[in-house]
């Protein structure tokens, strides 16, 4: 399948699209948001070595893009995240990215409370996906609550905030 099939697939799934520099993630169209929120890119918009991206959230009917950063989400998702019809990531996380439909969820983060780095975060219309490529054409038709993402994203961060306690208070007991 070509970029320009897969961006005529995408949109008419329902995917806000929106076309990257080729062969990375970087936008190449400032203002992007706008106009992908707004008025959506045409197939024109894009050329055949144009990498591919969506935007998460009510401009793509409500599909969220729960990236899971840190490794302890990752595993954790792996185990209690329920099954979605698009689970994707990069070659060092290959189910990194979860997207479901969620009406009304709002953009968040949550950050390690130590390191301050990204543990998980939920996309919802804010930002570029831009980890979703035109090989990726599985449709996604998870329904879930906010409910859901946010019970998830507390236990993630309690999981993370025992381990790192664990370890703590094994290095301390360490003579």
């Amino acid at each position: 399948m070509s970029i320009l099939e897969a961006v005529a697939r995408y949109k008419a799934e329902g995917w806000a699209v929106v076309p990257l520099e080729p062969g990375s993630k970087g936008l190449a169209d400032k203002g992007w948001l706008k106009k992908a929120i707004r008025h959506g890119y045409d197939i024109a918009d894009f050329k055949p070595t144009s990498n591919v991206g969506v935007v998460p959230g009510p401009a793509s009917r409500d599909r969220v893009n729960f990236d899971l950063d840190s490794e302890i989400a990752v595993r954790v998702g792996a185990k209690i995240l329920p099954d979605t019809g698009l689970i994707h990531g990069r070659p060092g996380k290959p189910r990194s990215h979860y997207h479901y439909v969620v009406p009304g969820v709002r953009p968040r983060k949550y950050l390690d409370p130590v390191t301050n780095t990204m543990l998980l975060e939920v996309q919802a219309g804010t930002r570029c996906d831009s980890t979703v490529r035109a090989w990726i054409t599985v449709p996604c038709d998870q329904v879930l609550t906010r409910r859901d993402l946010a019970d998830f994203a507390t236990f993630v961060c309690r999981a993370y905030g025992f381990l790192l306690n664990l370890s703590l208070a094994i290095r301390a007991a360490r003579p």
